[in-house]
């Protein structure tokens, strides 16, 4: 059985503000990035990364969940907009990119499709 995947809301957030371009971090705060995160999280669920909330439910691992980053980083645009937030495409997609690669560090996902056998 594989190790139990903890996400950590407050170690996800330094861990992508740590991984983002100086560029990005003079426009983005802690707290930007602590909701692009959770704005991530609940667009994942929404794509069928498990839990679909805050629950010790595990994935299934004969069910492959494909997401997609690009359609992340729309939702995300769009969510900011209805938030009234004006962070860029660039801003938000650099946030996505460092979260992705969180999830992988920790074990919660695995690697792009196009880069591993699936």
């Amino acid at each position: 059985m594989s190790p139990r995947v903890v996400f950590d809301l407050d170690e996800a957030v330094l861990s992508v503000s740590e991984r983002l371009p100086d560029e990005v971090t003079s426009q983005l705060s802690y707290a930007d990035v602590r909701d692009l995160v959770r704005w991530h999280m609940a667009d994942l669920r929404a794509q069928g990364l498990k839990p679909p909330a805050a629950l010790e439910e595990p994935q299934d691992p004969s069910k492959l969940t494909i997401v997609d980053e690009d359609a992340s980083v729309s939702s995300l645009v769009a969510r900011v907009a209805s938030e009234g937030r004006t962070y860029s495409r660039e801003e938000i997609g650099a946030v996505v990119e460092a979260h992705f690669a969180y999830l992988r560090e920790i074990g919660a996902v695995g690697p792009p499709a196009g880069d591993a056998e699936l």
